[in-house]
């Protein structure tokens, strides 16, 4: 049980994290150059809501933050053994 809510409760913080760490946009040196992208073009083909890349940046941290309540839970449970 320990695993499963502390695994929702990853997600869900996780989740909460990536929305308040989502890039606006991306920045490359490469030696002088500066590149600079700026995504505007969303899943649902608006200019406004999040890109495709914030939507994967979210989900990303969202399921590390999953891993480490699983992994949180599975050690709580081993603990009780």
């Amino acid at each position: 049980m320990n695993k499963a809510l502390l695994l929702l409760v990853g997600i869900l913080l996780g989740g909460v994290v990536g929305w308040f760490t989502k890039p606006a946009d991306a920045t490359f040196q490469i030696g002088p150059l500066n590149i600079e992208i700026q995504n505007t073009e969303t899943i649902d083909g608006q200019g406004d809501g999040l890109t495709s890349d914030q939507l994967r940046h979210i989900g990303l941290i969202a399921a590390l933050g999953g891993l480490v309540g699983l992994g949180l839970g599975a050690l709580i449970d081993r603990q009780r053994i």
